[in-house]
């Protein structure tokens, strides 16, 4: 491997102190530090896209598809399990009261057929495939831990605004897994490229 002459420390001591950067706020999340657990997670995925500010980009671009394609798939389940009252049914915080199992399975597997067929009309998102589905899962789980319920970007009891609510919570928490990504980059500095090992 090349010597790095623009190395401003080792990896070790910048991810050390980005850690720090990012864990500091979070000690005041109380039951929302599961968005630190995003951030740290879409912190990897940066640093998958090459660790610069253009490789955040398209994580953010495609992140925020993702996310989107999960909060209408969940918007449709809750509209979805209004209108079907029939099967066993369940009570979940972040769903209407008794909403049966049959809706929810409909939902969820027509939505996500379509929100991933619909990749192929935007090919960013099949090469950025795993920013964007990060962005989903991520955005589930959000939605599934009530964490964008009566938050302050959603102080609200409706379901509709809870979802939305919890799709913006998801990208602050990763536009925070980014700067925290960047930063460590930054102190570590500018890497060299790699030597290609010859073929045999």
């Amino acid at each position: 491997m090349f010597k790095n002459p623009n190395e401003r420390m080792p990896m070790w001591l910048a991810v050390g102190l980005s850690v720090v950067v990012g864990i500091f706020p979070g000690l005041w999340f109380g039951s929302y530090s599961f968005v630190l657990w995003l951030a740290f997670t879409v912190w990897a995925v940066y640093l998958n896209f090459g660790g610069t500010i253009k490789g955040g980009g398209r994580v953010m671009l495609a992140y925020i598809g993702g996310g989107a394609s999960a909060a209408l798939v969940q918007l449709f389940n809750i509209r979805l399990s209004q209108w079907m009252t029939f099967g066993p049914s369940f009570n979940n915080p972040v769903l209407p009261p008794n909403t049966h199992v049959v809706p929810v399975f409909i939902a969820y597997f027509i939505g996500f057929c379509v929100v991933v067929w619909w990749m192929k009309f935007r090919p960013q998102f099949l090469v950025d495939s795993l920013a964007y589905f990060s962005g989903i899962s991520l955005t589930l789980g959000v939605i599934f831990t009530g964490l964008g319920m009566n938050s302050y970007i959603a102080h609200n009891t409706n379901a509709y605004v809870y979802v939305i609510g919890a799709l913006i919570l998801s990208i602050i928490s990763a536009f925070g897994g980014c700067v925290i990504a960047f930063i460590s980059v930054w102190l570590n500095g500018a890497k060299a490229p790699a030597e290609v090992p010859a073929k045999a």
